[in-house]
């Protein structure tokens, strides 16, 4: 009787737990405390629009249309900074907007918001009659804008047009244009940065550039790095070349007083004419801190042309790195082709790298002015390992032959070690393709436990289709060292067509995701029960017991 009982209670709480699960809202994110109702078709916001640019302590007029009649307005302004969301609130309880024609609400922009490229605003609000526990009506968030310092000056490259915003291709060399304004006076030196709003690191291009600590307007030419993704949400900063001098964190935000000058956005699209058909390069596979690695690379077209002058760059597959836009090693005199000895640092970290050779034809304009690419050619991966830092690590890793799209994806690896080895204070798991320029392909996983031998991970039903994915373990060691293994490939097909034997690799080393993927997280409590979970706030939490209470009756 005792376990009848048992199992009655269970199933109907379980009943009870589906059907709040299904009748009432996620507790809402930023100040909402339920899920927004549908939306109605032609409500948004249509200004700020994408990459407007505002003055902090300025004002902006935003324009929205709201079709349902809410008891009051809130408008909360939004940012990401280094991936995570920070909000402002604009409005609150501001006046109901009128529904069905276009409404227009000036708010100020506080003095003490951070310039950035970044911003967008959410309004919302409660539905107009409903006094307990209301439902909520929120407008798609608007376009990204900017916020910037009224004195900081302006950006002419990248900026805007009448197409919209600058669309800019890696290894071209494209010309920067910038006015600096009296928030710069007494500056003599200015630091370049690079930023994306999906990165948490920001990439420095020109560490000092001069500047006559006066009002004036700047040319700086760039060569677009090889190694950066496709994306449409980069920006560029400029800031004291000493840094940025900081008050205090709100919540990890950091709030500067230093000027500061962002540019508008603008995209980067990869170039197919990176690596060309006529270049080879050899290098080793391994390198290993403080010895020398030999570098040699031919050209051979047709027509026959010449390149006078070669640039050797370094390039860490690993998005955060400090060579991850790319590091010049050396420089060569020479026409189809050449050598360089490259002695490698002995502070390298242990990573996964490749090398690009890159030079400008004779009959080639190498200006900015005239986008032109390079003659360039990549190598293939280079893994840095220092031996004597692993000695006493044995790592091998085993995965399928196949992966299939929307199922599981499983690595698993077995480590051996003598008395005297180091011990692995965490893993990681990355996949690399080869057909992409920078060959990172996306992080599943970087920071899994010491004890952790294995990993599945969820592949999306649209994951990218090829068979030159490389799945690469490494764990981390003292001293920055690595012990890590490649495997041998990996297939990722539509269905798994076989049932794949097992591939056993040793090998090495690297990092990090491609922004502009949507990896799964890794997140395994499952898209419902997740949400179920979440939503168990205490306002209704009442329904789980009472419709189980009625349910006992009925039995």
């Amino acid at each position: 009787m005792f376990g009848l009982n048992l199992f009655r209670t269970t199933l109907l709480v379980l009943l009870g737990s589906l059907y709040y699960y299904f009748n009432y809202g996620t507790p809402y994110v930023e100040r909402a405390l339920r899920a927004p109702i549908a939306l109605e078709q032609g409500d948004g916001v249509t200004v700020p629009r994408l990459a407007q640019q505002f003055s902090r302590g300025g004002q902006i007029d935003i324009k929205y249309r709201c079709s349902i009649e809410l008891e009051y307005l809130n408008v909360d302004l939004i940012t990401v900074q280094g991936g995570q969301r920070f909000v402002d609130y604009l409005v609150t309880n501001g006046t109901a907007p009128n529904p069905d024609v276009e409404n227009t609400l000036t708010v100020t922009i506080p003095g003490s918001i951070p310039a950035g490229s970044n911003y967008v605003v959410k309004v919302w609000g409660p539905l107009k009659g409903q006094t307990e526990s209301p439902d909520w009506y929120e407008l798609p968030i608007s376009e990204m804008f900017s916020i910037v310092d009224p004195n900081a000056g302006s950006f002419t490259a990248p900026g805007l047009s009448t197409y919209g915003y600058t669309q800019w291709f890696t290894g071209r060399k494209v010309l920067l244009q910038y006015t600096l304004g009296s928030a710069f006076n007494g500056v003599t030196a200015v630091r370049i940065d690079i930023l994306n709003s999906a990165w948490s690191e920001v990439y420095t291009l020109f560490p000092s550039v001069p500047a006559s600590g006066k009002e004036q307007t700047y040319t700086q030419e760039w060569l677009v790095p090889a190694s950066l993704r496709l994306s449409q949400f980069y920006s560029l900063r400029i800031i004291p070349a000493d840094g940025l001098t900081k008050t205090h964190n709100v919540d990890t935000q950091t709030i500067t007083v230093s000027p500061m000058l962002s540019s508008p956005l603008f995209s980067i699209f990869p170039q197919p004419a990176m690596s060309d058909p006529a270049m080879t390069i050899d290098v080793a596979a391994r390198w290993t801190p403080g010895n020398s690695a030999l570098i040699t690379w031919k050209y051979e077209p047709f027509p026959e042309a010449t390149v006078n002058s070669w640039t050797i760059e370094l390039y860490d597959t690993l998005l955060g790195s400090s060579n991850t836009l790319g590091t010049p090693i050396g420089k060569a005199s020479s026409t189809n082709g050449g050598r360089l000895t490259y002695q490698v640092p002995d502070n390298l970290a242990a990573g996964v790298y490749y090398i690009r050779a890159w030079g400008y034809a004779t009959s080639q304009n190498a200006t900015a002015n005239a986008p032109i690419d390079p003659v360039s050619g990549l190598s293939r991966l280079i893994v840095v390992l220092d031996e004597e830092k692993v000695h006493g690590n044995i790592l091998a890793v085993t995965t399928p032959a196949q992966w299939a799209q929307g199922k599981n994806a499983s690595v698993s690896w077995t480590l051996t070690q003598t008395t005297d080895a180091q011990p692995v204070h965490s893993w990681r798991v990355d996949l690399y393709k080869y057909s992409v320029v920078h060959k990172h392909y996306l992080s599943l996983a970087t920071a899994l436990p010491a004890e952790t031998r294995s990993l599945t991970y969820e592949l999306s039903k649209d994951f990218l289709l090829g068979n030159d994915y490389l799945v690469r373990v490494s764990g981390s060691l003292p001293e920055n060292a690595e012990v890590a293994v490649f495997t041998s490939g990996v297939a990722v097909v539509e269905r798994l067509t076989t049932s794949g034997g097992g591939k056993n690799a040793t090998g090495t080393n690297d990092k990090t995701a491609d922004p502009d993927q949507n990896p799964n997280t890794g997140d395994y409590l499952g898209g419902g029960w997740k949400n179920l979970a979440s939503r168990i706030d205490g306002r209704g939490l009442w329904s789980i017991p009472v419709v189980g209470l009625i349910l006992l009756v009925v039995a």
